[in-house]
């Protein structure tokens, strides 16, 4: 029968209190920590507290911080104001803005002997608008009368908005047409502007006259 001494004993049950207290690292299931960690180069478990996190595409559990090309990989949250420069949020232009103010040319200077409309014209942002007729000459006793016409998108029909009274020989005429501003008698006209409008010269009769019409949307 073999003798197992005092000593032998003794530390067997050490090794074994060590194992339930986690003193012996090597083979302890756990480790409790009662107390504030010290300074140090200490490791906890497989995880690295002491060293830095080294640049690179790692990613910490469900967390993406790879932005190799900023806003295609993961979603980046703004929170600090945005740097000038040409960025873009999402769809949203705002690096190019339109313009509200657009002027145009709705019939070159010609001499014209009958009725003639402008194409048709688009009015995206504006709602009023000033129309220039300007007569630099005419043969005889010419008359033509300007109207501002808004178009229906159903019917394609057009619709009076301004008529202007006949005009008969050199003189620059402007016909306006806003919402506040007022009706006059064949110059202005309390209204808006519709997205689609012509503008059309009535010839009363077939004597030449020189005009041209031109337009500020705003």
């Amino acid at each position: 029968m073999a003798t197992v001494t005092l000593g032998t004993l003794r530390d067997l049950w050490k090794a074994v209190s060590d194992w339930v207290d986690g003193t012996d690292a090597v083979s302890s299931p756990k480790v409790t920590v009662s107390a504030e960690l010290p300074a140090g180069t200490n490791n906890i478990g497989d995880v690295d507290l002491a060293s830095a996190i080294p640049a690179g595409s790692a990613i910490i559990g469900k967390f993406g911080i790879d932005q190799t090309t900023p806003g295609t990989t993961n979603g980046v949250q703004v929170a600090a104001a945005l740097p000038a420069g040409t960025n873009n949020i999402g769809d949203v232009d705002v690096l190019t803005m339109p313009a509200k103010n657009i002027e145009g040319t709705a019939l070159a200077s010609a001499a014209r002997t009958a009725t003639v409309s402008s194409s048709d014209i688009t009015n995206s942002y504006g709602q009023s608008i000033h129309v220039v007729l300007d007569v630099t000459a005419s043969a005889s006793t010419p008359s033509i009368t300007l109207k501002i016409e808004g178009k229906d998108s159903l019917s394609g029909k057009y619709y009076t908005i301004l008529e202007s009274a006949a005009v008969t020989g050199a003189s620059t005429n402007v016909y306006r047409v806003g919402p506040g501003l007022g009706s006059v008698s064949n110059l202005a006209v309390d209204d808006v502007i519709p997205k689609t409008f012509r503008i059309t010269m009535t010839h009363s009769d077939a004597d030449s006259i020189t005009y041209s019409v031109g337009y500020s949307l705003v």
